[in-house]
């Protein structure tokens, strides 16, 4: 694929990429081989990695808790940045949500800007801690 990549792609796919180990049970036909091909053709031109998959190649999760069970969910991060992406989880939350949510905390350091890294080792809600970050990278650049 041309042009810029995303280094992160998220959401609800409908759809799963190994019937075998990301349904319950495999409902043939469910999610037809060309729909799957055309999904990796994507991922890989786009350098994008499973996280949580890569993380975890033969455990069983699931996102979609219905009629039957899926892993539907999913975090796609770019080849590049996944060794910085730690602590990949499904986890399901005390009150009940639609779809089920997925979560990944990424190592105390992060890129912002120019390839500057700066500490987020902190709450994010906290702005003058990014403000701070904010002028640090500033003035190393």
């Amino acid at each position: 694929m041309e042009g810029a990549k995303p280094d992160l792609v998220m959401g609800y796919f409908n759809i799963v990429e190994n019937p075998e180990i990301d349904r319950l049970v495999n409902r043939g036909g469910a999610d037809p081989a060309s729909v799957r091909s055309a999904f990796s053709d994507f991922t890989t031109g786009l350098n994008l990695a499973d996280g949580w998959r890569r993380r975890n190649p033969t455990e069983r999760g699931y996102t979609y808790m219905g009629r039957s069970q899926s892993r539907l969910d999913r975090v796609y991060v770019n080849e590049v940045i996944y060794p910085w992406c730690t602590d990949w989880a499904i986890e399901h939350p005390a009150v009940r949500t639609l779809p089920g949510e997925c979560q990944n905390h990424v190592r105390k350091h992060a890129v912002h800007g120019q390839g500057k890294v700066g500490n987020t080792n902190r709450p994010a809600e906290d702005p003058t801690a990014e403000e701070a970050d904010t002028a640090r990278t500033s003035v190393a650049g």
